[in-house]
């Protein structure tokens, strides 16, 4: 007989795969620090890494929690990127996480004011959920937080690759 996933469970398998992503994207080193961040969406509240979060140590417990529209439901600060999130949710109701980073490649292209060249197909699944922020890198919407974290990735490799084409160097 199979049972249902309690929200509570379903809670905390989301804040375990946002952990884990945080780590994962410190890991590959397409962030450092505290200088990108993870949110999800679940039952109309935005779960979202703590304000100052070290990615390589984040755990189910740095997540703020807070309303569609930004009011804090628990103790933990929000980190200050809190509007970007919320406003990707406010633009794109399939997305159901989203992530901001500072990755170098990425951030290359953001601070140059130019789109990425697309060299090849890996960012069309993400190609309306992908914002470069002039001077700040990327943001990213995905169905999950794993999509998301994909995106990422693929967008990194992709502003990798558009910038060795550009300069004519590996």
């Amino acid at each position: 007989m199979n049972t249902v996933p309690s929200r509570k469970d379903i809670l905390t398998d989301k804040l375990m795969q946002a952990a884990m992503a945080a780590r994962e994207l410190y890991r590959r080193g397409k962030a450092y620090g505290p200088d990108a961040n993870i949110s999800f969406m679940l039952d109309g509240r935005v779960y979202i890494t703590r304000r100052d979060c070290p990615l390589r140590r984040t755990g189910t417990k740095d997540f703020a929690c807070v309303t569609a529209s930004g009011k804090p439901m628990n103790n933990v600060p929000a980190c200050d990127e809190l509007p970007l999130h919320l406003e990707m949710y406010r633009k794109h109701s399939d997305v159901g996480a989203v992530i901001h980073a500072h990755s170098t490649y990425a951030t290359i292209w953001s601070c140059l004011g130019e789109d990425i060249p697309a060299h090849t197909a890996h960012l069309q699944n993400w190609a309306d959920k992908i914002y470069l922020l002039e001077n700040h890198g990327a943001i990213i919407g995905g169905k999950d937080v794993m999509d998301a974290l994909w995106g990422l990735c693929q967008l990194e490799e992709s502003a990798k690759l558009a910038w060795i084409f550009r300069e004519g160097t590996l």
